[in-house]
């Protein structure tokens, strides 16, 4: 049996005249992060081998825990680099993923993530703040990725074992 999980597209604004509008896919998945648990739009980014939580649902998970954390002196510290995310660090975590197909059979995935340090350190519409969690490679290689943009779908098919 193969199972199916759909995402979507949302837009991602660019800033500057020269750029054009594009749209960016996702699909959301129940995230359980030191044992709370909350729906998360990943953004798909084939690009990166790691998948990465966000300042801002990282603090939609762990509320004000979040921004006490010590990610300098952590020791699952690792530092990221590389575009939007200069001189940031992040804390390993182990985390469970489960994608929901709407017919009561979940892919469910334990995993460590990275979970992004805050810059500035409190919320808001700045900084790192308005990046989205992005779902890298470590967790896409359980699927076989369909993206289709005209009309927009995203479907993440669960691989078959090798």
């Amino acid at each position: 049996m193969t199972r199916r999980f759909s995402g979507g597209f949302w837009p991602l604004r660019s800033d500057r005249a020269a750029l054009v509008d594009v749209l960016r896919p996702y699909i959301e998945a129940e995230t359980v992060v030191l044992g709370r648990t909350k729906m998360v739009p990943w953004a798909i980014d084939t690009g990166a081998p790691y998948s990465l939580l966000s300042p801002v649902d990282s603090w939609r998970l762990l509320g004000q825990a979040f921004t006490e954390l010590d990610f300098q002196a952590h020791p699952q510290r690792y530092d990221l680099t590389g575009i939007g995310s200069t001189g940031a660090s992040a804390i390993i975590t182990p985390a469970v993923l489960r994608f929901d197909n709407g017919r009561d059979q979940p892919a469910i995935i334990t995993m460590p993530i990275m979970m992004v340090e805050p810059i500035p350190r409190l919320p808001g519409n700045h900084g790192n703040w308005r990046m989205p969690s992005l779902l890298g490679c470590d967790a896409l290689r359980h699927f076989d990725l369909t993206l289709s943009y005209n009309p927009p779908s995203v479907t993440l098919t669960e691989a078959a074992p090798a």
